[in-house]
């Protein structure tokens, strides 16, 4: 019988191509010459990234110290603080306003009063008063060109303990005047005050 020719291996080679007799394994495997070049690579390429970003963070912190104005010093760059807070350019308000309140839905009027108002250099401001009947706390701010926003928060007592948001704008002459809205119900209307 005439059978195609066989080759067989002498050995298997599983270690990328180290020759081990059958059924031995070798004490420990062995890493191709290839792979010993890529882990050596990789091992260079982390050691000199790190080493690069530890010289920029260095670099980073000491040479504000070192430099100054261009030129080598020995001193410390001075800091400064500031002997006052600047104040902004608000519009001033009143310390007190009087004026009234309108509901939209039916044009029914009610009494605004703001009083003990305070105002900081930041444009916020805080008062006291009444809405209708109500004792209401104000809170709010008034920009460099002389537009309002602020809330009106009534004391929690029979029929009151309502919140509306104000907006509006202080006139040449003083006067305040906007639009009002209560943040539950939703009703609102427009708000006079001098």
């Amino acid at each position: 019988m005439n059978q195609p020719p066989f080759r067989q291996q002498p050995y298997d080679q599983p270690y990328g191509g180290q020759q081990v007799p059958p059924g031995s394994q070798p004490s420990q495997p062995r890493i191709p010459h290839t792979e010993k070049r890529v882990t050596k690579a990789f091992k260079w390429f982390i050691g000199t990234t790190v080493a690069a970003v530890i010289s920029v963070i260095v670099g980073a912190i000491l040479t504000p110290v070192i430099m100054r104005n261009g030129q080598p010093t020995s001193n410390p760059i001075p800091t400064f603080s500031p002997t006052s807070t600047p104040s902004n350019t608000c519009p001033h308000l009143a310390s007190s306003y009087s004026g009234t309140l309108t509901v939209a839905a039916d044009g029914s009027i009610f009494t605004l009063i703001i009083s003990a108002l305070h105002e900081d250099n930041q444009c916020n401001f805080e008062a006291n008063g009444r809405t209708g009947a109500c004792p209401t706390a104000f809170q709010g701010t008034i920009s460099q060109g002389g537009s309002l926003q602020f809330v009106g928060t009534q004391s929690q007592i029979s029929g009151c303990g309502y919140q509306s948001t104000f907006s509006g704008q202080l006139f040449p002459d003083g006067h305040l005047e906007g639009t009002w809205q209560e943040q539950i119900t939703g009703g609102g209307g427009t708000w006079k005050a001098l």
